[in-house]
């Protein structure tokens, strides 16, 4: 535990070295919570959640959030449908008017036969037009191993999964999406 008011130039000369190691420590450490006298806008990285937060002069503020979850919702392309889907992954890192994103899924295709399954993004994109992502794609009727894809912004926050050559989806069970990208958002 650190005093950021010490050292004084009333402190005693054989704590100054303590005090300042301590000072130092504390933020390299990246967490000042435990210290005492903390500067307006001093830094720490918070655990829990893995982002920043700066000291307001009373309490810490959250500066730069970490990986946030959502719960993406699911379908296809015409009468094909996306159902029974298990989703192993769907985070979202939001910087400014900037989101990163990551999903993993796998679901059972059925119906007739559509070249792409969808799901949704955490927020709508402000532009569809520059909403592109990669994807990879594990659909055991084209090759039985994951294989490329590509993946944009249909409409609204409405993502599309494509196969690498555009063909139908098979019919059946796991099929897997992998997708990530980055989009901007309108606020």
């Amino acid at each position: 535990m650190s005093d950021f008011n010490e050292p004084t130039n009333t402190s005693l000369y054989s704590g100054i070295w303590a005090t300042v190691r301590g000072l130092v420590a504390s933020c390299v450490k990246l967490d000042p919570s435990s210290d005492t006298n903390l500067p307006t806008g001093a830094m720490r990285l918070e655990s829990t959640f893995r982002g920043f937060q700066r000291w307001s002069g009373s309490a810490w503020v959250d500066y730069l959030p970490g990986t946030e979850n959502w719960t993406p919702s699911y379908g296809a392309a015409g009468s094909m449908t996306y159902t029974s889907v298990t989703t192993d992954y769907a985070k979202y890192f939001k910087f400014g008017k900037w989101i990163i994103f990551r999903i993993k899924a796998t679901g059972t295709t059925g119906g007739t036969a559509s070249n792409y399954v969808t799901f949704s993004l955490p927020t709508a994109p402000a532009t569809a037009a520059i909403a592109q992502f990669s994807a990879m794609i594990f659909d055991t009727s084209l090759s039985g191993d994951v294989s490329l894809g590509h993946a944009f912004n249909l409409t609204g926050s409405t993502v599309g999964v494509f196969n690498f050559n555009n063909s139908n989806w098979g019919l059946g069970t796991g099929r897997s999406i992998y997708v990530s990208g980055l989009y901007e958002v309108s606020a």
